[in-house]
């Protein structure tokens, strides 16, 4: 059935199908990845908050908040916010998750450096 015919129940019934399937899948996780690895922090009073971009594509993610939106040339095709969570599958999609590689080994690396210095604190209070 074409979008444009269904009724508002069964549109409703799609955004919120598409949001689960994003959350299943781990869309929307990666999409916060790739903002927060591989985006610049801002710089603002309440944070961390984080922006990327690709093209026309901007993932904005507020983590004092709680929340993401996704902007492709300055339309919103994806938010996380708890009052209204949809996204818009497309191109920019595909385009976006292609960083998904990168963010992922940079915070894998992280996570790794982080533990080789909590590691080493814990040996200077143990070792002479």
């Amino acid at each position: 059935m074409e979008i444009e015919q269904m009724t508002k129940e069964e549109l409703l019934k799609l955004k919120n199908q598409r949001y689960k399937t994003a959350i299943d899948n781990g869309t929307i996780s990666k999409l916060y990845l790739i903002a927060r690895e591989l985006g610049k922090e801002l710089s603002t009073t309440y944070g961390p908050k984080y922006s990327w971009d690709k093209d026309q594509i901007n993932i904005y993610v507020d983590d004092y908040g709680s929340y993401m939106n996704v902007t492709l040339d300055h339309k919103l095709v994806c938010s996380t916010h708890f009052c209204d969570q949809f996204i818009i599958p497309g191109e920019w999609l595909d385009i976006v998750l292609k960083s998904y590689q990168e963010a992922h080994i940079k915070n894998k690396q992280q996570e790794t450096d982080r533990y080789n210095l909590e590691r080493e604190e814990i040996l200077k209070q143990i070792v002479f």
